[in-house]
Parts: structure tokens; sequence; C-alpha cells
């Protein structure tokens, strides 16, 4: 997938005694062979998930295909099962065994999230974190008790540890981050209610420079890339929320989005397909 992790499906006859299980989609083994599907980790030192698909009969997965969300898409074929132990089937497009030598499954196994574990070199943070894939590498922006942004990265491997941003900018909320252009742009509410870009390419910060337009805010801003182009969101004062877009180095003015009011909260935007 797009963070380097490995997926893994085919038949097998080994109970969870033997075969590493782990988070699911099934922990137990249904007997007669079962399909399975695992989720191999970046630095291949173990699995994010591993489990079984099928009932007590035959179930064997012969392809998978992943999304850009993460979730495994896995087809085969199965000879059902019965109680109490039948296939799983769930929501479609087919509930029932129809007979025959065999019948066609898919199954989408969800992108799969484990227990919260704090991160090494605790840092508590006022204000939520953000975090986005760049060059390979997870990166994580928070807002430090101090009000300065600080980051750290994940390369796969290890964290390495919590660095402040170059440039002193003070923030009064969480920071916002999204990737265009190849590059970084992380962005802040500053002490004067006005929105901080800085940008990060080639291990190297822009440092922080103002967004045109003068727009005040009272939240944090939000931002997204669509249709090849930045798109960032505030919140006035009045509750309104207004928009900037970056096409091509230039910014677009702050424009009211229709709709009336947001009473509270950052605007958060999305990308809809």
């Amino acid at each position: 997938d797009r963070g380097g992790n490995a997926y893994v499906t085919g038949y097998v006859s080994s109970a969870q005694d033997t075969f590493p299980v782990k988070v699911g989609p099934d922990l137990t083994y249904a007997g007669n062979g079962d399909a399975f599907v695992a989720k191999v980790r970046t630095d291949g030192l173990g699995l994010t998930y591993a489990g079984y698909i099928g009932g007590n009969n035959y179930d064997i997965a012969r392809a998978i295909a992943v999304d850009k969300f993460g979730a495994a898409y896995v087809a085969g074929d199965s000879l059902g099962g019965v109680a109490p132990d039948p296939f799983p089937a769930r929501v479609g497009p087919d509930l029932v065994y129809n007979g025959g030598l065999a019948d066609a499954f898919v199954a989408k196994i969800a992108q799969s999230f484990g227990a919260w574990t704090a991160l090494p070199d605790v840092r508590t943070s006022p204000s939520g974190p953000t975090g986005v894939l760049f060059g390979g590498q997870l990166f994580v922006f928070i807002r430090g008790s101090d009000n300065l942004i600080y980051a750290r990265r994940f390369t796969g491997a290890a964290w390495t540890v919590w660095g402040v941003l170059p440039g002193g900018q003070q923030t009064l909320s969480e920071p916002a981050a999204t990737v265009f252009n190849n590059q970084i742009h992380l962005f802040v509410r500053g002490p004067n209610n006005r929105i901080y870009l800085n940008r990060y390419s080639s291990a190297v910060w822009s440092g922080w420079t103002e967004v045109p337009g003068n727009a005040q805010t009272t939240s944090g801003p939000g931002a997204v890339v669509y249709n090849s182009q930045l798109h960032l969101f505030v919140r006035a004062g009045s509750g309104l929320i207004y928009q900037n877009r970056l096409n091509g180095g230039l910014w677009s003015g702050w424009i009211q989005v229709p709709g009336g009011q947001l009473p509270a909260g950052v605007p958060t935007p999305g990308v809809f397909q």
C-alpha cells in the first residue's frame, strides 16, 4: 500500500495454536482448510493483522487488492459451511451458499487499528496532533505547552526525537498539515489570529510566512488538496467559514463558504470520491 505495507492471502490448514493470528478478521480456525489474510508491517518485522476467512468447509483465497485507504479486498472460492461455523457472509453481494462445486466469495478487510500506545519520549500537548505521509515517512506535528510547534518522524523502524520547528512561530491552536506539490505544507494560527505557513522539502523548512489575505480566525486551520489545488479553511470570529486556495503558487484570497455559521470547532475538510 502507500505506506509500504505488504498484504498476503491464500489457504491454510493450521489451527490458531500454530498459525500467527493477530487482531483478525477471525482468530479461530473453522476446519477443513480456511482462507487467510495478513498485513505485513513496513519494516517486515511483524504483522499488523492476520486471520482466517471461512466456515467449516473448504475455503481458499486466490487474489487480493488494496485501496488507497488501506482496506484489503480478498477474492476466492468456498464450499460454505454449516452451524456452528458457517461461512461468515455479511452484507452481500449474496448471503446464501448456492451449492455446486463451489461459490466465489469476496471479502473486505477494513484498515486495522490496534490498542493505543504512547509515543516514545512523551511530550504533552494542549491541542490535537496532525500528521502526513511524506517521502515514505510518517511526520507528526503537535503544539507544545510553550505554544511552539514540534515535529517527529517515524521512519518505518523507529521514531526520531521531538524537535521544535525553525522560526519560533507560536500558535494558539493545533496545526494542520497536507502534502502539495511535493512539499509538506504546515499551517498554524498565530498569536495575532492570522494563518501562517511553513513548507518542508529536501529536509529543509522554508520558515513561517503569513498566508495572504489578512483574514483573522478564532480556530485552527483545516487543509486539504483537491483538484490540483490546496484548499485552506478557517472559522472567523463571526462563526462563518472562509476558504483560501493555493494554485500555481498564488493564493486566491479568503472567500466565505456558503451555508451559514459553525458555532465552534475547527473546520475539517475532506475529499469525497
